[in-house]
Order: structure tokens, then C-alpha cells, then sequence
């Protein structure tokens, strides 16, 4: 991504050189001495890279001239991107950032190279007000998983409960129980064991 007219002018003198090592390729053809293969890998390559900067080119040129309004937002990591081309299009140069923020150009110019990374979120929203950006991104939450924790939950409810009725014992097997002797049950009370039986 181009961010300044330094770099805005090193692109295009890079395009300029990609066109004419093309022309030259062109030219050359059949006459070649490298292999035709190696010599098209080459041709593609180099109109792939050509493709890619005109792109980027042509993406700060539409910035700066106000044609591109707006960004939608799909992940918090594309809002740095969105910063830096807020700036661009409000027409302000990393200086002119800089002197809003209180900060040198080249901590504005080391920022917007590693995207925003390890700013604080504050940092991040006096960006945002000094470039004008509005935020209006509509947050949606994940209720999928709030659904299946839920679900799950109702099943182990579901197997707890089922589990407690197999250990419960029913009616007939409580009375199915043997009742101990008379002797048995006075022995008890008087705290000692009772005799065993044959």
C-alpha cells in the first residue's frame, strides 16, 4: 500500500521501468537466446508485477482525489488500513497528522508501516478523530455457540438426570430388602454386635 508521495513517486517510476523491460522482452521474441518458456515465465512475472503496482498507484491516486467515500469493515485488522486511508483522502500528510497528535512524522510514518501494530486503542481513536474517520460498523455476535452451549447444557441435564433415576431404587427393591432379626435389632441398641447366626 502506497501511503506518501515519496512512495507515490518511486511506484510509478517503478512502473515506468516494469513497461519498458517488458517492451524490451517483446521486442526480443523469437530472437532471444533464453529458453521460449523461461522467457514467457519471465514476460508473466513481470506483468504480474506491473498489474500489482498500477493497482496500488491507481488506488492512491482515487484516495487522494476523494473518488473512494468509503470502507466496509470485515475484521478489527483492516481499521489500521482504514486509518491511514483516512488521511489520505482528508489530504493530510504524515507531518500534518503528526503535528495534530503532538508526534514527529517519523513515528506517524513507522505506525502506518506496521499497520497500527501494538498502539493502544486510545491511540487508535485520536487517529481516527484527527483524520475524521466514522465509525458506523455494525457489530454482530457469534450466537451459534451461545445456542450449542446451551444445547449441550440441556443434554448433560438431560443424562444427569437419567443417571440419578438408574441409581434411585425403586419401590419393590427397597421393600425387597431383608429386615434384620429381633435379635439383631436389640443388639443394636444395646451397642454390641450381633451373634452370627447359622
Amino acid at each position: 500500500m502506497i501511503t506518501n508521495e515519496r512512495q507515490h513517486r518511486i511506484s510509478r517510476a517503478e512502473a515506468k521501468r516494469f513497461e519498458e523491460a517488458l517492451a524490451h522482452a517483446d521486442r526480443q521474441g523469437e530472437h532471444s537466446e533464453v529458453h521460449p518458456r523461461l522467457q514467457k515465465a519471465m514476460i508473466d512475472g513481470l506483468r504480474s508485477q506491473l498489474d500489482e503496482l498500477r493497482e496500488e498507484i491507481a488506488e492512491y491516486e482515487a484516495l487522494r482525489q476523494g473518488k473512494i467515500r468509503k470502507r466496509v469493515l470485515t475484521s478489527l485488522s483492516d481499521l489500521p488500513t482504514a486509518l491511514i486511508e483516512g488521511r489520505i483522502v482528508r489530504g493530510l500528510t504524515q507531518k500534518e497528522l503528526g503535528k495534530k497528535l503532538g508526534v514527529a512524522e517519523q513515528h506517524i510514518q513507522r505506525c502506518e508501516a506496521t499497520r497500527y501494530a501494538g498502539v493502544s486503542l486510545e491511540r487508535l481513536q485520536e487517529v481516527a478523530d484527527a483524520v475524521g474517520l466514522e465509525l458506523t460498523k455494525t457489530i454482530e455476535y457469534d450466537v451459534s455457540t451461545a445456542r450449542d452451549r446451551s444445547k449441550a447444557r440441556g443434554r448433560s441435564a438431560s443424562a444427569a438426570s437419567s443417571m440419578q433415576a438408574s441409581n434411585t431404587p425403586t419401590a419393590k427393591q427397597v421393600g425387597s430388602k431383608k429386615k434384620p432379626s429381633a435379635s439383631a435389632a436389640r443388639s443394636a441398641k444395646r451397642g454390641r454386635k450381633p451373634s452370627s447366626q447359622a
